[in-house]
């Protein structure tokens, strides 16, 4: 994140702030806090897309009613707060007071007769540390049999209300041309920078592939083709595949499931190879261990695939402890690899993401276009945005094919620019010992390869263009030793 590009945009709004009246310096003020606020990240995805269910494996706890309640027809925003507190947000923006809510497998909000059309969405706040850097926006599913609850979650990622999300997880089930038209309509309303800002996640992984112990390579396999399908390139930054269920409930597992657990796998094998084939056949396993109430809520903790690799991995180590356990299935499920990216691609853009919206919005103001020093500000901030061009030189890379930089060059310069996270191990590829020295090696060594097409006289004008920012990228780094944030250091 490029600090001081925010903290200079932020200026400049401020000082529109104080020359603006009416809604317009509503507006500005909406914006000017949002630069305090963690970032947004928007879950969308069609109905019974597992949004929810992600969604609390995200958070490290059951808050998202995973049935097809009303609240699941109203956008909720789930943020960090001191206790467990439910809030109602009317069309207008109003706030009303606590809700009545109660806590068990999942939030179970009282919405005390309103008509969810009424509210514009409801405000979660849950004591979480992974809601420390980030809101976590659960929309309704579209393609409903509901036009206006489906509408709901298009009209929320599109609206110019002065609120933008910063990112987007999108649930897709493989490449159904309706995912696909939902994320089109998101590139359009973020300027054509719709790559930047998504991240689409192969939801219920396990599942799709049968929830053998091979599913998710099987998934990872789907997922890298559609990351490489042009189209689904231009409007995703990564696709990553996603056993959801079982990251939801790998991170609580608990000591009586995991006894369960190793009982089960002390069961023959001949016996246990037959009872792991099939749902019904683990319902209907004789083992004096577990009885079918126990197993049948082990399958609806873990799903079959859950239950079959926590079974695998205790037939080969019988003294695993519950916590390693845990975090085996959590690695199994996807979900470290979603958050890295979504720290990497979101979290650690964030003032640069809210720079572009506010800088976007002056433009359109007459009360800036009306003052000579702060038009003139303005253009100096845009001209000096590197963070900016960086983000729409890797949204470019991604929605067409670039003369002069094959693929290869592409995901290199896209690694440059930020794609894997900003600091310099992970913008040159080095691994997590590589010293100073190696790493001024690898920016020079990348200078000279961006630097030869900047300046090669048969580059077309577009490579020309994206080479220019490499170049810039590699010389704040080297102006920065390779050590100060936030190009230069690692997070």
């Amino acid at each position: 994140m490029d600090d001081d590009l925010a903290d200079r945009t932020r200026s400049l709004l401020r000082r529109m702030i104080e020359r603006s009246a009416g809604s317009e310096l509503q507006a500005f003020r909406a914006l000017d806090e949002l630069f305090d606020e963690p970032a947004r990240i928007a879950v969308a995805g069609m109905v019974n897309a597992g949004k929810s269910t992600l969604l609390n494996a995200l958070v490290g706890e059951r808050v998202a009613p995973t049935d097809a309640g009303e609240c699941t027809r109203i956008p909720t925003w789930y943020r960090r707060g001191k206790h467990y507190e439910v809030r109602a947000v009317d069309r207008i923006g109003e706030e009303g007071s606590p809700l009545r809510f109660a806590r068990g497998d999942q939030l179970a909000v009282d919405l005390a007769n309103r008509d969810p059309a009424t509210v514009d969405h409801l405000v979660v706040a849950c004591p979480s540390t992974r809601l420390g850097h980030q809101t976590l926006i659960d929309l309704p599913g579209h393609s409903s049999l509901s036009a206006d609850v489906s509408r709901r979650a298009e009209e929320f990622l599109v609206a110019d209300d002065g609120t933008p999300v910063d990112g987007v997880i999108y649930l897709l089930r493989h490449r159904h041309p309706a995912d696909l038209e939902f994320l089109e309509s998101f590139h359009g309303s973020s300027g054509g920078r719709g790559a930047v800002g998504a991240i689409g996640v192969l939801s219920r992984a396990d599942e799709a592939f049968g929830g053998g112990l091979d599913a998710m390579d099987h998934a990872g396999r789907v997922a890298a083709a559609l990351r490489a399908d042009r189209r689904v390139r231009g409007l995703c930054q990564d696709v990553v595949p996603v056993a959801g269920l079982l990251a939801e409930s790998a991170a609580s597992l608990r000591h009586d499931e995991v006894s369960a657990l190793r009982g089960i796998a002390g069961v023959p094998a001949d016996v246990l190879d037959e009872a792991l084939s099939s749902v019904d056949a683990f319902r209907a396993l004789d083992h004096t261990a577990t009885d079918t109430a126990e197993r049948t809520r082990l399958l609806q903790r873990l799903g079959l695939f859950g239950v079959r690799s926590a079974i695998d991995v205790l037939r080969h180590d019988p003294d695993r402890t519950g916590d390693a356990l845990s975090s085996d299935l959590l690695e199994l499920s996807g979900i470290g690899q979603l958050r890295h990216r979504l720290d990497s691609m979101v979290i650690q853009r964030v003032g640069d993401l809210r720079a572009r919206v506010v800088l976007g919005r002056l433009a359109q103001s007459e009360d800036m276009r009306s003052d000579s020093a702060a038009r003139t500000e303005w253009e100096r901030i845009e001209a000096n945005a590197h963070g900016l061009r960086e983000l729409d030189a890797v949204a470019l890379l991604r929605r067409t094919s670039i003369p002069g930089i094959n693929s290869e060059a592409a995901a290199d310069l896209e690694r440059l620019l930020g794609v894997h996270g900003v600091g310099a191990r992970d913008r040159l590829g080095a691994s997590p010992t590589a010293d100073r020295d190696e790493l001024r090696d690898r920016v020079i060594e990348q200078h000279g390869r961006w630097v030869a097409l900047r300046e090669s006289p048969l580059a077309a004008p577009v490579a020309v263009e994206l080479a220019s920012v490499g170049v810039r990228t590699c010389e704040a780094m080297l102006a920065s030793d390779v050590g100060a944030a936030p190009l230069g250091s690692d997070r």
